[in-house]
């Protein structure tokens, strides 16, 4: 009897374990250390723009900003574009946030990602 209850709880835990392996969280941390203002974030896995997760706040020097995506998205690999408070754009391209977490912006203008 033991053996019949724990091959269905072997396979749900497998189930589980293979499916949030891979479920898509592309949530990470911006950290600016650029010595600048960001007034706007845009993340894009399609090279449409849509809107400024920063929502009209601003991150400052030394702040960082959570960035959360919806459970069901499914994209791996995402652009990223900064706008600073004098106007001027940074871009990434082709960032794997399935293994990025954190991404810190430096003076240089170089993203480090953990």
């Amino acid at each position: 009897m033991r053996k019949i209850i724990l091959l269905p709880v072997l396979a749900l835990a497998i189930f589980l374990v293979g499916s949030t392996a891979y479920a898509g969280r592309q949530d990470f941390i911006l950290v600016n250390r650029c010595g600048q203002a960001i007034t706007e974030i845009y993340c894009s896995a399609t090279d449409n723009w849509e809107e400024n997760v920063l929502g009209g706040t601003i991150l400052y020097n030394d702040e960082t900003f959570q960035l959360n995506f919806p459970a069901d998205q499914t994209a791996r690999y995402w652009d990223l574009k900064i706008v600073f408070e004098d106007g001027q754009e940074l871009y990434w391209g082709s960032l794997d946030l399935f293994s990025i977490s954190e991404m810190t912006l430096d003076s240089n203008g170089a993203i480090h990602t953990q």
